[in-house]
């Protein structure tokens, strides 16, 4: 069980720090190897912790995850596109796994330690946004979206930072010594401050919940404000969170907004759904709702958004590029909203129901146990899931590396030991969980380890042998495909011919493959 603590505090750290060089691939070079660190982690982690369990036991909501997990794998079974379809399933049987090991870490009552390192993770994104924001170049980060640090995206740096700051609190809240409300009260800081630089609508709207939460149910409700030793650390990572606004809007950084007063503008349009993204988002998601409403059983497929949404896009759709090759993102701004088009309608009821009674355990917790430990996690997990349910209603979260795996993690290790509704503990039972465990770490693990490996391989995806290499290496690359086919202009028809053909049975619905075809006579 300590292995499986161990696999999982490494990955909380290096699915942050993952990342390969290669302009091709502006955003999956981020991706791609944080999600092969998911795996590494994850399904490790769930073998050292399986092989250490002598009692393995499901409650109802394992049960209703594994419906939800048994529904998406049928989806895929049934998508256009398997490769998107493999690698969006394997994201999210990788956070169950990192739930079900974290659970039973915290049965065996080891779970701080893990806490304390995606703590630390959360701390780790804010800090490399921090660097990139005051000049300090790092190596690898991306210069479009800043400052995303390492994340490469500054609203996905901003998504994980809010995620982790439940966990801050309560690591804060419950320390019995100085020094650790101290770095907690510095962990706040730093994370302030990214989050105000990030200019995160989503991200700072799901902080005001969480605190917002926390001042009615902790101080209100649980009479967190009683205990002198609470009160004291409180006070203390309140402080940290004005001195990172205070810090973070009076120190000059580097970044190059357009508008006189950035912060001020993103604030006043917090709730704006009249214009710019707020807009493009209300018109994405009527689109995605009647292609969810088109495939209510199965939908299109785990990852198989961008396939179909060509087809529901409408006139002056500001999330699709119409002259742009790939004109969409890999999924739609919002989970929730992306997971019922791609998953079905059941597989959808299942997911909302499983967390929705977690909610319900974790206020009822809470409720019982006021200010003790026991309350407080309570309240660390209301607040977890309050703060990842609104940032996965404005972008994309659960379906990516790195916030599944400090949600799946941080729940699994807060929740308490559930009631048993099935036990598995015949032989034939745990031989089976045992075998798909491992049929899946080897399928998951390759197909990231392949497409990082081609993200690497192909560079700048200026030089066509190292484009074909990586092409051999990962063959469901769209884009890849794509720059083969001279997309801009620069192949042979002959190699058009091969390589837009296959762009096309990728992404059947795309115009830049058949265009292509079509300019060389097919």
């Amino acid at each position: 069980m300590r292995t499986a603590r161990r696999l999982l505090q490494l990955g909380a750290l290096g699915v942050v720090l993952a990342v390969v060089g290669g302009d091709l691939f502006e955003l999956d070079r981020f991706l791609a190897p944080k999600e092969l660190v998911l795996h590494l982690a994850a399904f490790g982690a769930a073998a050292a912790a399986l092989r250490a369990s002598e009692r393995s036991v499901l409650s109802l909501p394992d049960i209703g995850l594994l419906a939800w997990l048994g529904l998406s794998l049928l989806s895929a079974l049934l998508a256009a596109n398997g490769w998107l379809s493999v690698r969006a399933l394997g994201v999210s049987a990788a956070g169950l796994a990192c739930y079900w090991t974290a659970r039973a870490i915290a049965r065996n009552e080891m779970e701080r330690p893990l806490l304390a390192a995606l703590a630390m993770a959360a701390i780790l994104a804010a800090v490399t946004a921090l660097l990139q924001a005051y000049g300090i170049l790092l190596p690898l980060v991306s210069e479009r979206r800043a400052p995303g640090g390492l994340l490469g995206n500054r609203n996905f740096m901003a998504h994980l930072t809010a995620i982790g700051l439940p966990i801050i609190l309560y690591l804060t809240l419950t320390t019995r010594s100085r020094a650790g409300a101290w770095i907690g009260g510095i962990g706040v800081t730093l994370a302030a401050a990214a989050l105000v630089l990030s200019r995160s609508r989503a991200a700072w709207l799901a902080v005001l919940a969480g605190a917002t939460f926390l001042v009615v149910e902790g101080v209100l409700v649980s009479g967190l404000w009683r205990d002198a030793a609470v009160r004291r650390r409180l006070a203390m990572a309140v402080g940290g969170a004005v001195a990172g606004l205070v810090l973070a809007l009076a120190i000059p950084n580097g970044l190059d907004w357009r508008s006189d007063n950035p912060y001020l503008e993103s604030l006043t349009s917090i709730a704006d759904f009249q214009e710019g993204s707020g807009r493009g988002r209300m018109v994405q998601w009527n689109n995605t709702l009647q292609m969810s409403a088109d495939h209510r059983i199965v939908g299109v497929g785990p990852g198989n958004w961008m396939i179909d949404y060509p087809n529901y896009t409408t006139p002056n759709d500001p999330s699709f590029a119409w002259n742009d090759p790939i004109p969409t993102n890999p999924w739609p701004s919002s989970d929730w909203v992306g997971l019922l088009a791609e998953r079905g309608w059941p597989a959808m009821a299942c997911l909302l129901a499983v967390l929705g009674s977690l909610a319900f355990v974790g206020w009822r917790r809470s409720r019982r146990h006021g200010a003790s430990p026991e309350g407080l996690a309570g309240l660390a997990m209301v607040s977890l899931l309050l703060v990842t349910g609104i940032v996965a209603a404005f972008d994309a979260v659960l379906l990516l590396a790195a916030p599944t795996l400090l949600f799946w993690t941080a729940l699994g290790a807060l929740q308490p030991a559930p009631r048993v509704a099935v036990s598995l503990d015949r032989p034939w039972m745990r031989r089976t969980v045992r075998w798909a465990l491992l049929c899946g770490a080897a399928v998951w693990i390759s197909r990231s380890a392949a497409e990082t490996l081609s993200i690497a391989v192909a560079g700048d995806g200026e030089n066509r042998r190292r484009l074909r290499v990586a092409s051999a290496i990962d063959p469901g690359s769209f884009r890849l495909q794509l720059r083969l086919a001279g997309i801009p202009g620069d192949a042979t028809c002959a190699e058009v011919r091969v390589h837009a053909a296959r762009a096309a049975e990728l992404m059947p619905n795309h115009r830049a493959p058949k265009q292509a075809l079509r300019q060389c006579g097919e």
